[in-house]
């Protein structure tokens, strides 16, 4: 669908450049003032305005039409889980998480995001096998241990929840978990 309203945008403008005069006398055509405008680089900062503004909505929308022209994903993805994430739209994020890891799925950090994600919107088990994934795959991830840690924990699995709880304050003791996790571990043990 967005796809389509870009386009729709670029014919008409083509159609209309015959119609109108050069743009400031300077050679510019409709077209090109509309390419010129939509450039990665300029939808992602518009996007990022639009999230300092609190508008998610529009926020989402430049960093999507980013993506579609061409944007650096790697720049893109974090602003526009930030955005969902911010405006409540999680399961819009585990979707935009899923696509990307199709092209990407040795990104650890966003596999772990995405555990997170799904246990909040209540898909424990892909979460548990997604942060499983993400710590077998990457083990020195504290933060993949924590989260799992946390997901164990609520479902009462707390022996297994210790264990990374104690590998999150092995990896990272200074972390802004580690005070949670020791105390986690100092609760199990006798």
């Amino acid at each position: 669908m967005r796809r389509l309203s870009w386009n729709v945008v670029l014919v008409l403008a083509a159609f209309s450049t015959g119609c109108a005069s050069k743009e400031q006398g300077n050679g510019k055509t409709a077209l090109d003032v509309v390419q010129k405008e939509q450039t990665p680089e300029r939808l992602i900062a518009r996007g990022r305005s639009a999230a300092m503004m609190g508008d998610f909505t529009r926020a989402e929308q430049y960093l999507t039409a980013a993506r579609e022209v061409g944007g650096d994903e790697s720049v893109i993805m974090p602003l526009l889980l930030r955005v969902c994430i911010a405006g409540e739209r999680y399961r819009v994020a585990i979707d935009y998480v899923r696509h990307y890891l199709l092209y990407n799925p040795d990104d650890v950090r966003l596999r772990s995001v995405l555990g997170s994600l799904e246990w909040a919107v209540g898909e424990h088990e892909a979460a548990l096998a997604d942060l499983r994934g993400v710590v077998h795959r990457a083990p020195e991830e504290a933060d993949a241990h924590f989260v799992l840690g946390r997901v164990l924990d609520d479902e009462g699995r707390r022996r297994e929840a210790t264990n990374h709880y104690r590998e999150y304050v092995r990896l990272k003791p200074g972390g802004p978990h580690a005070p949670e996790a020791r105390s986690r571990v100092e609760e199990e043990e006798p």
